[in-house]
């Protein structure tokens, strides 16, 4: 069976957290009481990483982003303790445990992507995820970044941005899915990925789509701000350029209601 283990990861700092953060971990730890919480910040994933898996920590350390270990990281929890993981952006509206099925469970993408690695369940000791670390492994070696990678509050398309889901992120992951070498179980998107406007009573999770992971992104969001006027505190930034990317003021905002026709 699944642990019932619940994993997230954040900056140890709350004040820098993004405030959709500050909603979304409340419902996690409301659906989920009787779980174990496990919270994991830099110092503590690395840590993990060089106590568990002494093998791989060097390469691990050396990939060329900070995105790229804050992915791949997530994908050795599972590997090692198994359970579920979540990101600081899913907003939880039910315990859907019951609902998990079979060893592997990833949820469900309408992208161009198969699968999303924001929900994530798994026994622990699963093949399935070292795979993940190997195929990011090497595509950390072969494939070349731009330079100057930051992916955060852009109004274009980056081509970074696909980089990092091809080298470690969705993309990646719906590869090692499409390998068909394991039997991988996905979470309807109906039920569990819709986009911030939505909601139905249905619902079981929902992602908010902060876009805020990895020092690359942080730093990214404090050299836009500061360029702009660094007298804003930083939660005022936060939710000015949230409403800016997804129309959603968070001063003013029911997780409750459907936006999406509005």
């Amino acid at each position: 069976m699944i642990p019932k283990i619940i994993h997230q990861t954040a900056y140890s700092n709350k004040e820098e957290w993004h405030p959709i953060w500050k909603h979304c971990q409340p419902s996690v730890l409301s659906c989920f009481k009787d779980f174990e919480y496990k919270f994991w910040d830099d110092d503590s994933l690395d840590n993990f990483v060089k106590e568990k898996y002494p093998q791989i920590y060097k390469e691990y350390k050396n990939f060329p982003s900070h995105i790229f270990q804050l992915d791949c990281v997530r994908y050795l929890l599972l590997h090692h303790f198994g359970g579920i993981y979540i990101d600081m952006d899913v907003y939880c509206y039910d315990n859907f445990y019951d609902e998990l099925k079979g060893d592997v469970n990833l949820v469900e993408s309408i992208h161009d992507e198969l699968v999303q690695n924001s929900l994530m369940a798994s026994v622990s000791n699963h093949p399935f995820w070292m795979d993940c670390y190997d195929l990011t492994l090497h595509r950390t070696k072969t494939i070349k970044l731009k330079p100057n990678l930051n992916t955060f509050f852009k109004k274009k398309g980056d081509g970074n941005d696909n980089l990092v889901r091809l080298i470690s992120g969705p993309l990646m992951l719906s590869d090692c899915v499409k390998q068909n070498k394991h039997s991988i179980y996905i979470l309807p998107y109906k039920y569990f990925n819709h986009e911030p406007l939505s909601y139905k009573k249905e619902f079981k999770t929902k992602h908010m789509q902060s876009g805020m992971w990895g020092k690359e992104i942080k730093d990214g969001f404090y050299v836009i701000r500061n360029n702009n006027d660094p007298s804003i505190p930083i939660e005022e930034y936060h939710k000015y350029s949230y409403k800016m990317k997804t129309s959603i003021d968070l001063n003013n905002f029911d997780f409750y209601k459907d936006y999406s026709s509005i």
